[in-house]
């Protein structure tokens, strides 16, 4: 079989699994009150005021509070999280640079994304709320006293915001990127070299992903093309993991088991070993008291002395 020929052949059975794994998530998005709405009701009032002439100061205050609620709820306000300290207003700056930002990031898809300009604007904008935050974070170790952070700011909040508010970069959380390497189409660390690579996949696979996505709507509001993927790629991540949860469990389980079988083996040999080295009748130890005649053996736990005083 000639590699091009493999790689049609693997591109259409992943396909087919990403639409299946896609089913499965979107069967949450239609339950009533699920945290897996959060992100409709975040992104549906960032498309509202794009497209607005003009917004009031009370518009702006609306989208922190959505966008802080939809981060909580996808577990940004975790106790460590820097934003815990804050309160919703904190992401006034963003929510600023995302409405400047070129309004062609709104549901981009990867047509549009593969525009070098296009692209440029994303990555400007990408930065931009990373520079933020970072300062942010640094502000909040100074006012609790600790040490700033060395490491880069993780990207899964940079995405995350993105996702919420322009749908137009997925959300590159531990379980999409385990999607996302487990699939072999993408890195798990969010760079332009990765998300090119997803752009290229959408574009390769577009007639069937397409037609999919097509049925990821509600009144108005279109799922966008970078939430298709986010959304399937994540949901064979987070199956995958507990898949190899639950192995680790039943091994673990596994192994208590035969652990404790040898040492109950172990145990019972030492304690007929010592029965027969005192020369002790057994079946007078178990007439004596018939309640032991299974558990016999624990009693060996007070040591030897113990069972022969214990005994006579």
């Amino acid at each position: 079989m000639s590699s091009i020929k493999y790689k049609t052949e693997r591109n259409q059975s992943l396909v087919e699994k990403l639409i299946e794994n896609a089913k499965e998530y979107w069967r949450f998005c239609k339950k009533e009150n699920s945290r897996y709405l959060s992100w409709e009701h975040c992104y549906s009032v960032f498309c509202d005021a794009r497209n607005k002439k003009s917004l009031t100061e009370v518009d702006k205050d609306q989208l922190c509070l959505h966008l802080a609620f939809y981060l909580a709820s996808w577990g940004m306000y975790r106790g460590s999280s820097f934003l815990l300290q804050q309160d919703y207003k904190i992401h006034r700056k963003v929510i600023d640079a995302i409405l400047d930002s070129d309004k062609r990031l709104q549901g981009a898809g990867c047509e549009e994304l593969a525009n070098p300009e296009l692209n440029h604007a994303l990555w400007k904008l990408s930065n931009g709320i990373t520079e933020y935050y970072s300062r942010i974070r640094n502000d909040v170790s100074n006012m609790l006293e600790k040490e700033e952070a060395t490491s880069n700011l993780s990207t899964i909040l940079i995405t995350k915001v993105l996702l919420g508010t322009l749908g137009c970069v997925p959300a590159y959380d531990q379980y999409f990127a385990n999607g996302v390497a487990y699939e072999e189409v993408t890195t798990k660390t969010y760079n332009k070299a990765s998300l090119d690579n997803l752009i290229e996949f959408y574009k390769n696979n577009f007639d069937q992903l397409e037609e999919y996505r097509q049925k990821l709507q509600k009144g108005n509001l279109k799922y966008t093309q970078m939430k298709l993927l986010d959304m399937a790629f994540w949901q064979i991540g987070f199956t995958s993991i507990k898949l190899e949860l639950r192995e680790e469990s039943d091994e673990v389980i596994e192994d208590a088991i035969i652990q404790r079988k040898s040492i109950e083996l172990t145990f019972k040999d030492s304690v007929n070993r010592f029965i027969d080295e005192k020369g002790l009748d057994r079946n007078h130890l178990i007439q004596k008291w018939p309640q032991n005649k299974n558990k016999i053996i624990l009693i060996k736990t007070t040591g030897p002395g113990s069972i022969e005083g214990k005994f006579f």
